[in-house]
């Protein structure tokens, strides 16, 4: 009787996960309102011993992780409404990187790891830890960046490579100018505009991507696949379909995406 009734709530589950993706689906849309009004950083900064910094990491389980390029020759960060003791700060080795450990453990919902519950109480609020990174201008390093759940921003930074996840909110770039960049969002959405001179990789189980290139869509090799939503490459609109062009075009660059569920729309410079 035990083992099935725990049949009966694993299909149950599975019930639930996929009414939730057709109402997704169904919108168009995933509710990112509580992102839009990313809160500015007004505390002090702390400039990095390291004078030549090769990789930037960043792995902290929820909040606000905020980057800009500034001028500064140095690393520049700042926090607020984080607790020193869940945190490290590492800057030997070319590296800087922040790590934060929870203040408590995730809770489990049919086995498997889901929101904290700060964030199912009253998902994103101005008492929510706020990371900040000054990137100097010119970086030709890597920046990685891993948050469970909140909002990553960048905002006029240069790499040579970028990767950012996102379990459960929202990645967001403007005017980058990077090499590489690879970005993933379990349920969320990615928003990214700029230059990405070789490859750019973004994947969304369910929610949005939305990608505006600073080039024309005949110099991309481009891979693209929505199972259940709409895809839109620059003025051509899909349902439901995997496309590829450009293949084995010489010197292009190389656009990999895909949405499981929900919606995609590619922009190009015309």
């Amino acid at each position: 009787m035990k083992r099935f009734t725990k049949v009966l709530t694993g299909i149950a589950l599975i019930l639930f996960g996929i009414g939730c993706a057709l109402i997704v689906v169904g919108k168009n849309r995933i509710d990112t309102s509580i992102f839009k009004a990313t809160p500015e950083y007004h505390g002090s900064f702390t400039e990095s011993t390291l004078e030549d910094v090769e990789r930037i990491s960043i792995s902290v389980p929820y909040g606000y992780v905020i980057m800009e390029q500034t001028d500064e020759e140095t690393v520049q960060y700042g926090m607020k409404n984080v607790k020193e003791k869940q945190l490290h700060i590492k800057e030997s080795a070319g590296e800087f990187s922040i790590t934060a450990e929870p203040e408590e453990k995730a809770i489990y919902i049919g086995g498997k790891e889901m929101l904290y519950p700060e964030l199912i109480e009253g998902t994103l609020t101005e008492d929510m830890p706020v990371y900040y990174i000054g990137v100097p201008e010119g970086y030709e390093g890597s920046i990685q960046v891993l948050l469970d759940a909140g909002q990553v921003k960048m905002n006029g930074i240069e790499a040579n490579m970028l990767t950012a996840l996102v379990s459960f909110g929202e990645i967001r770039l403007e005017q980058v100018e990077v090499l590489a960049a690879s970005l993933e969002c379990n349920v969320g959405r990615i928003v990214a505009e700029g230059d990405f001179e070789s490859m750019f990789f973004g994947e969304v189980a369910l929610g949005a991507l939305e990608l505006a290139l600073e080039d024309a869509k005949e110099n991309y090799e481009i891979q693209a696949e929505c199972g259940m939503g709409n895809m839109v490459i620059g003025e051509e609109h899909h349902s439901g379909v995997s496309l590829k062009e450009n293949e084995s075009k010489i010197n292009s660059k190389t656009l990999e995406l895909q949405v499981k569920a929900g919606r995609m729309e590619v922009e190009f410079e015309k």
